[in-house]
């Protein structure tokens, strides 16, 4: 997204939502665990107030918690909708905190994924913002839903959906 024309939203989701999850996953969890939806509006008016954004609607802004194996950790958020090419529809914050690296420098216990509306009307493509709040396209996506997202998150961890049988 050019950066004369970031928005409340972008800012969210790709500089927000990431540090603060890849700073301490396990407290952002605990934190979203605990006081869920007041934690999301809390850093969203946050984010209004440090960048002199007028505020926005967080109408459709929630999460999930998802567990799907005993060592990884998903929250899933959804998101305003997007007005915007840029911004997300939904974020996936993945905490893995078991997860041994061979190497002591390379980390991949947190991650961030998201979905942003594309520049064309109906796309969308899956991003990853990384631990340095790098943002680094990975793919294009045509169907932009929940279920659609969720798979892809899996898919990215390399997960089996539960209830799907393997293809």
């Amino acid at each position: 997204m050019d950066s004369n024309i970031l928005s409340l939203h972008w800012v969210f989701t790709h500089q927000v939502i990431p540090e603060l999850f890849h700073k301490t996953p396990d407290t952002f969890l605990r934190l979203l665990e605990k006081d869920g939806n007041q934690f999301l509006h809390f850093y969203w008016d946050e984010a209004a107030k440090k960048n002199n954004f007028v505020k926005q609607t967080i109408a459709g802004l929630n999460y999930e918690l998802r567990k799907p194996n005993d060592i990884t950790y998903i929250s899933l958020i959804t998101l305003p909708l997007p007005s915007n090419p840029g911004e997300s529809y939904y974020a996936a914050c993945i905490f893995r905190p078991y997860r041994v690296m061979m190497f002591g420098f390379i980390s991949d216990v947190s991650k961030v994924l998201l979905l942003d509306k594309a520049g064309l009307s109906g796309s969308a493509k899956m991003v990853e913002v990384t631990p340095k709040i790098e943002r680094l396209d990975l793919r294009p996506l045509q169907e932009i839903t929940r279920q659609k997202f969720l798979d892809e998150v899996y898919r990215e961890l390399e997960l089996e959906m539960p209830g799907k049988t393997p293809g």
